[in-house]
């Protein structure tokens, strides 16, 4: 990985952690697997950073970054680098999700917590119909062709508002300075946000004066249209790995196989669900929380370093205990569940539907990240089980689910079509599963969506139980009425 050269805003205290210099130096950009020490250090820079924020009451200091870095201190203090493996099989072989003691280190039955793999292993892994629900995989590649500078006289984030073409476009930007008895986020234009970021602190010449610009404030832009081209990772591209981007098709086209005319609200409506940017200054914090519709996730880091946590293979009953109370306090529940490890530019973490999640940063970097959602083919019953949880439980994610009458009908309605066609069996190349046995599982799923007083929140055990066949040559859509959703958008 190139020297890229951090703006003068942005460079460590005299107490800073692990440098990005150093680890490339050290050769960390071409390791498969963890840089324990590296890693470490970050940690122990972060809790050094967020401390003294944490110890105040919340009497003393009510504001969303305080309530964070409170959870935040939990997490670090309680958790620790994940058992990893560099091998699939490790995942495949171990079905059954359950607690492990904090010294087991070695892998063996219940050991394996996050898979470092190469992009192609990845790609063969996800194809599989048996990966484990509760692992995330971190895969090692390149920084985004279209933000790799060859002369290196640029930043990626530099390039990245090059593609910004209408900068007077508005975001939510977090302002980890807001009381936490209202909104975590304000509204800014692009034009504020890239004014942030590159002349805070060091105004010029150059420098927009009827923009605001708040000295020492770390914004965190969290819902940015991404405009590159080609953003999916390579070890994505799989029809398995599609079904989202096949429902945004059934309801962007509407029954027609002609070029997509679409408004472009619509579309950018669905491409900011499958793809989109993630824009930070250190030292902001992202508490636990689900991505919303139970949707798999993936995050690509283009720039600078964060660190990334998640509660590691949570039995059934510890995932619907956390997501009836996930705003309290991080609790000795969960104390050794928790893991995290640093992402690197480069670096992709691809985390199951249900993930419960956490990001922090250090000072003294900013980060830019691209991102996408899917659902997997394969994947769908675990998909229902989790979305039914959440929507008994909103507040565990990160934003309203008001999509998931819409998803429903339309991944019914394929399901229909590809059994209809006889192509439902591409979907499972890998191993021995012959038609029948793809047919009862896609009418399987179809009972769970047609079925609306079937409890879905039962143990992952039950998927194994035959259901009734539903009549899926029917051409009626079944008729689903989502809890109400939650309060606007939690940023």
């Amino acid at each position: 990985m190139p020297k890229r050269d951090r703006p003068a805003s942005e460079e460590p205290e005299e107490s800073s952690g692990p440098t990005l210099d150093e680890f490339e130096k050290s050769g960390g950009y071409n390791k498969l697997g963890l840089d324990a020490d590296w890693d470490n250090r970050f940690f122990e820079q972060v809790l050094r950073e967020i401390s003294p924020q944490a110890k105040r009451s919340k009497k003393e200091d009510n504001t969303w970054g305080a309530s964070a870095a409170r959870k935040l201190t939990t997490l670090l203090n309680n958790g620790r680098l994940p058992t990893v493996s560099n091998n699939y099989l490790d995942a495949v072989r171990d079905k059954v999700s359950s607690a492990i003691p904090n010294q087991v280190q070695q892998i063996g039955p219940g050991a394996v917590e996050a898979l470092y793999l190469k992009p192609y292993h990845a790609y063969q892994y996800l194809r599989r119909g048996d990966t484990h629900p509760d692992i995330p995989i971190f895969v090692s590649d390149k920084i985004h062709t279209c933000l790799d500078d060859e002369e290196k006289l640029k930043r990626p984030m530099e390039k990245f508002f090059e593609w910004q073409e209408d900068l007077d476009r508005k975001v939510s930007v977090q302002d980890p300075t807001n009381l936490a008895t209202k909104n975590s986020y304000k509204v800014k234009t692009l034009a504020q946000v890239k004014a942030h970021f590159f002349y805070q602190n060091k105004p010029n010449k150059n420098t927009p004066l009827d923009l605001e610009i708040k000295d020492g404030i770390p914004w965190n832009v969290l819902d940015v249209g991404n405009p590159l081209p080609n953003n999916t990772p390579d070890f994505l591209d799989d029809p398995q790995m599609c079904l989202l981007h096949r429902v945004r098709d059934h309801v962007l086209r509407q029954g027609l196989a002609t070029r997509l005319e679409a408004n472009s609200k619509d579309w950018a409506t669905w491409r900011d669900v499958t793809e989109w940017a993630l824009l930070s200054e250190g030292g902001n914090l992202t508490g636990p929380h689900q991505d919303a519709h139970a949707f798999d996730t993936w995050i690509q880091v283009q720039e600078g370093a964060f660190g990334f946590g998640w509660m590691a293979r949570p039995t059934y009953e510890e995932l619907t205990q956390w997501m009836a109370q996930p705003l309290q306090q991080p609790n000795a529940t969960f104390g050794n569940k928790w893991r995290h490890v640093v992402l690197k530019p480069g670096q992709t973490v691809f985390f199951p539907a249900g993930t419960i999640h956490y990001v922090f940063r250090i000072k003294g970097y900013q980060t830019l990240a691209t991102g996408g959602h899917n659902i997997r083919w394969n994947f769908l019953p675990r998909w229902l089980q989790i979305l039914e949880l959440q929507m008994q439980n909103p507040n565990s994610v990160n934003e309203d689910l008001d999509r998931v009458h819409q998803f429903l009908q339309s991944i019914s309605h394929l399901i229909k079509q590809r059994l209809k066609h006889s192509t439902a069996e591409a979907l499972f190349r890998k191993g021995k599963v012959g038609e029948e046995s793809v047919k009862t599982y896609f009418t399987r799923v179809l009972a769970r969506i047609a079925d609306k007083t079937k409890p879905w929140n039962t143990a992952p055990e039950s998927e194994a139980e035959p259901e009734a066949k539903p009549e899926y040559e029917s051409e009626s859509e079944p008729e689903y009425k989502p809890q109400p959703t939650r309060r606007p958008r939690r940023k």
